[in-house]
């Protein structure tokens, strides 16, 4: 049942995200038993609403809905709730900062590894190609070299372009969530 409807509205500037729940049991993790507000989301509700806050532009207020069934509903669940989708958020950051730190660790590396190489493989080919229709393995070790060499500055490039943006916005958008106003609110069928 990973069903969920969202529905997005602009009032007075500031973007109302509802998502509407089938029941609790999508929202709360099965096998934690804490109490309500303690309680860790499933990651079918962190997805979701990562992903509906994500379809909003980070320097716009948003102010999330999260709505149940009438009948689904829990007594404490209009106050409770809030709070431990806050509390789930704010323990999840410090796991995403740890995460990035040992990314851009890893990017860094990686960026130094890819500069020794072209250092050591860009005159290595210059003084190589002169020589290349010669022996048949300068051939081949001229045509390792770069393919090397283009591997580890693609690796480098695409760490940077695509996957340390990615994190460091996830990250900006799950301290958005923490701090954005979160209500219950119930429905009919």
């Amino acid at each position: 049942m990973r069903t969920l409807s969202c529905q997005s509205t602009v009032r007075d500037g500031v973007i109302h995200l509802e998502l509407r729940f089938k029941s609790p049991d999508q929202i709360f993790d099965d096998s934690d038993t804490s109490p309500l507000s303690d309680r860790e989301l499933s990651e079918f509700a962190e997805e979701s609403i990562t992903e509906y806050t994500d379809g909003v532009p980070l320097h716009d207020l948003v102010e999330m809905t999260i709505a149940l069934p009438e009948d689904r509903g829990i007594p404490s669940m209009e106050t409770q709730l809030p709070e431990a989708v806050r509390r789930h958020f704010a323990f999840r950051i410090p796991q995403l900062e740890h995460s990035h730190r040992l990314s851009l660790r890893y990017g860094k590396r990686s960026l130094m590894f890819a500069l020794v190489n072209a250092a050591v493989a860009v005159p290595f080919l210059y003084f190589t190609y002169k020589h290349i229709q010669e022996p048949f393995y300068l051939l081949i070790l001229f045509g390792l070299v770069m393919i090397l060499n283009w591997v580890t500055i693609w690796d480098t490039y695409e760490y940077f372009v695509y996957e340390y943006r990615k994190q460091t916005h996830k990250l900006k958008v799950y301290k958005k969530i923490m701090t954005m106003p979160v209500r219950v609110a119930l429905y009919r069928h």
